[in-house]
């Protein structure tokens, strides 16, 4: 079957704009580890997050008006205001001297590798952040399908449970990036975050089997709760992750690294979820292992990797004790 010059050219448009939403994540990432003392680096990001949601919501609110009414003037309209808001950030960016404004010591570069393809503790790390980002479609592709073809829950409830999860990131994300500034915080925010995430899937499988309206929504909804605060915590030890074991000569070698692993979720996340509806319970089961499993595995590697970096860069680059 032939596509029309339309769908080709709306094909491009949609490709073209998830290069960019990858593109620009690991932009600011990298503008945030240069500009920004190590310390206040998450709270920086936990920052840009909040703002994020909160315009998220507003152009979600404009859109809906814009569909409402129909008109082509409108969508042109909507479609220019986007694109002069990319090209004056674009522009903004320019403006940004070459030069980092944080000066790393010599034993803070000892962390990352020459190059971020080069270190393989990096690698392995956001590797498995990677996996955890899932935690994207499962709420925006896996949780509505299961809703409408597997719980006897309504339809509507997807759409609630977007909403509050919007909501619950907006409350929680700065408290929660003020709160990781140590290696102690990074590993157990991440290994929490993996934990509630196994749980979610759970608690998907058990909507699924009750017969009960009330049961099932209740359920959902507690889900999605749980769902959130862990989408909190897996993204706020990414980012201590990716800004503290990386090379600062190098931050946007190793910033693009973790937008690649973000965007393979975006992008790979939604086929998955729908092979995993698919398969029912087993799916949820799987996927709820595998979050398990790579939170444990970034709980052990990253202590690793970090004491035996503080071993070789000498007495200042100990981690603090953990008791």
């Amino acid at each position: 079957m032939s596509l029309s010059s339309s769908t080709v050219l709306l094909l491009a448009a949609l490709f073209i704009t998830l290069g960019l939403q990858s593109a620009q994540t690991g932009l600011s990432t990298s503008i945030v580890a240069t500009r920004v003392d190590p310390m206040s680096r998450v709270k920086s990001l936990s920052w840009i997050r909040t703002l994020q949601h909160v315009l998220y919501a507003l152009t979600a609110v404009a859109a809906s008006l814009v569909l409402a009414s129909g008109a082509e003037i409108f969508f042109r309209i909507a479609l220019a205001i986007g694109g002069t808001m990319l090209f004056a950030g674009a522009l903004m960016c320019t403006r940004i001297s070459r030069r980092s404004a944080v000066t790393s010591s010599r034993a803070d570069r000892r962390i990352g590798g020459s190059t971020a393809v080069k270190d393989r503790a990096f690698l392995l790390m956001m590797l498995g952040s990677s996996l955890l980002m899932l935690c994207w479609p499962v709420l925006t592709v896996g949780l509505p399908l299961w809703i409408t073809e597997s719980t006897v829950a309504p339809p509507a409830m997807a759409g609630v449970c977007l909403a509050i999860s919007a909501i619950i990131i907006i409350t929680i994300q700065i408290p929660v990036g003020n709160k990781v500034v140590t290696l102690k915080h990074g590993r157990y925010v991440n290994l929490a975050g993996s934990i509630f995430l196994s749980v979610v899937c759970a608690g998907f499988v058990i909507a699924g089997e009750t017969e009960s309206t009330r049961v099932a929504v209740a359920i959902i909804l507690g889900v999605t709760l749980l769902h959130a605060l862990a989408e909190v915590l897996v993204v706020t030890s990414k980012w201590y992750f990716s800004t503290s074991m990386m090379n600062d000569d190098h931050a946007g070698g190793y910033q693009s690294i973790a937008a690649i692993g973000d965007g393979l979720a975006v992008a790979v996340g939604p086929a998955i979820m729908i092979a995993l509806v698919g398969t029912g319970n087993t799916g949820w089961c799987v996927l709820g292992l595998t979050f398990f499993i790579v939170g444990v595995f970034q709980a052990i590697y990253s202590r690793r990797i970090l004491v035996r970096t503080a071993e070789r860069a000498g007495p200042s680059m100990a981690p603090k004790p953990e008791a």
